[in-house]
């Protein structure tokens, strides 16, 4: 029994592409939706009664799936800022 060669066709990599993006949408719409139905949102009018909490929670869940990266590097350098900045009472 040999191998089979696979060959990367237009057609294979339209299939792979549309695949993945799909793929994607789904898992990444899948954690807000949990969190909207945990809170009883069912759609835009029913976000004006949300808690500052809430959205909190909604935010940090969507930032640290989509942006993981970036929110911790915007962290180390707003503590590398606030550490190595001089003191406002200090008067220098």
């Amino acid at each position: 029994m040999g191998v089979v060669a696979f060959e990367w066709t237009w057609t294979n990599i339209l299939l792979v592409l549309v695949g993945y993006v799909s793929l994607i949408r789904l898992l990444r719409y899948r954690g807000r939706d949990t969190l909207y139905k945990k809170y009883g949102f069912n759609g835009r009018e029913s976000l004006k009664g949300m808690t500052t909490d809430q959205a909190w929670e909604i935010q940090k869940y969507l930032a640290s799936r989509e942006f993981p990266l970036m929110i911790e590097k915007a962290i180390q350098f707003a503590l590398f800022r606030y550490l190595n900045s001089p003191e406002p009472w200090s008067g220098s």
